[in-house]
């Protein structure tokens, strides 16, 4: 009798990079790069990402510069996701800061629905401000720790 091993493809992780206004370009494209490299040296046919580009609305939005960035959905059109990456805001984080109560109760529900939720360098006070990051430690950038303990001491 033979034992052969068989190896099944893992499933395809759902990623949705969400835009806001004022997000970092190089962040988002930084995210949107190295995922994609990620499928390119995997198997031609079992990529392991499935990667969307969100806005609140489906619109393009603008980033810190006033340029625009392309999306492909509105977050509440999307039924399923595994992975929220939100990019940082770098220096915009002000302009930005009182936008981000909008985006509380679509990151809450994808969170009590199972997905992770994560974000990149001053993305972290977004996640702060819906409430995901009560009780646990977290970083930001350096420029701005103060100002995070300072807003969201929990």
């Amino acid at each position: 009798m033979t034992n052969t091993m068989r190896f099944t493809q893992p499933p395809t992780m759902h990623i949705t990079l969400l835009l806001a206004e004022y997000s970092s370009q190089a962040s988002a494209t930084l995210a949107l790069e190295v995922l994609d490299v990620a499928n390119r040296l995997a198997a031609p046919s079992a990529a392991p990402f499935a990667l969307v580009v969100a806005s609140l609305d489906g619109l393009p939005v603008s980033n810190a510069l006033g340029r625009t960035m392309a999306v492909d959905v509105a977050l509440d059109a999307l039924d399923h996701t595994d992975l929220v990456l939100v990019p940082g805001f770098l220096f915009s984080l002000r302009e930005a800061l009182p936008a981000f109560g909008r985006y509380r109760d679509w990151l809450c529900r994808q969170h009590r629905q199972g997905a992770v939720i994560a974000s990149m360098c001053t993305a972290t006070f977004m996640l702060a401000e819906a409430g995901l990051l009560d009780g646990i430690q977290a970083t930001t950038h350096w420029a701005f720790a103060d100002q995070l303990a300072a807003e969201f001491p929990d």
